[in-house]
Parts: structure tokens; C-alpha cells; sequence
């Protein structure tokens, strides 16, 4: 009882890494088994307590338009304001998400294909 009392916060917190790890791996499955490429456009960037710390980005699938929130990371929050870029998402729950913003869209008809008015 003592050890358990004494790496109770440690035990939580590996707990928890693996929660998170668990779910991050079976996200990246489902988008390998279920992908679908699209576009999808960073339409607000979300202020912190200080700075810009997330950007929403939005993409429309069956009709459906989703808005997906991302931490910033080292990303030009200035430069993917109000731009597209290539979205890969799940087929099966299209929540399920990854932006590539090295991959940035110009093409209009791109953009209107996949659901935007330009």
C-alpha cells in the first residue's frame, strides 16, 4: 500500500501517456485503412493566454462540413490564415484528421470541388 501511495502521481501520469499513445496509434491506423484526401481551408487561428497557440481548419465530407482544432506547434500562424492545404481524413469518422500544410492548395477548381465557394 505504501508503494502504491508513493508512485501514485507517476502511475497516473504512465497511465495516461499510454491512453494518449493508444489512441494516437489507432487514429493513424484508421486513416491509413479509411483515408480520404481532400482540402481543407485554416479559417481561424485561437488565442492563447499570450500568444496564438491553435488554428481551426475546416473541410466538408458527404455535406458535411467539419471544423478541427490543432495546436500550432512552430507553424507561420500569419502565413495559413485563409489558405488551403491538402486534408487527409477517415471515411469512417471523418473527425479523424490530418492537415498537411506543406502542401498548400492554389487551384480553384480544387477548391470548389471539394466543397468552397472561392
Amino acid at each position: 500500500m505504501k508503494f502504491i501511495k508513493k508512485y501514485y502521481p507517476l502511475i497516473i501520469a504512465v497511465i495516461a501517456m499510454m491512453l494518449y499513445f493508444s489512441i494516437k496509434i489507432k487514429i493513424s491506423i484508421e486513416l491509413q485503412e479509411n483515408s480520404v484526401v481532400s482540402v481543407a481551408r485554416v479559417h481561424e487561428l485561437v488565442w492563447g493566454r499570450y500568444v496564438y497557440s491553435s488554428f481551426k481548419y475546416e473541410y466538408f465530407y458527404k455535406g458535411k462540413r467539419y471544423s478541427i482544432k490543432k495546436g500550432l506547434g512552430d507553424v507561420d500562424h500569419k502565413s495559413i490564415i485563409n489558405n488551403y492545404y491538402i486534408v487527409e481524413f477517415s471515411s469512417q469518422n471523418p473527425e479523424n484528421s490530418k492537415i498537411h500544410l506543406d502542401l498548400k492548395i492554389d487551384d480553384s477548381s480544387k477548391i470548389i470541388n471539394a466543397g468552397f465557394k472561392k
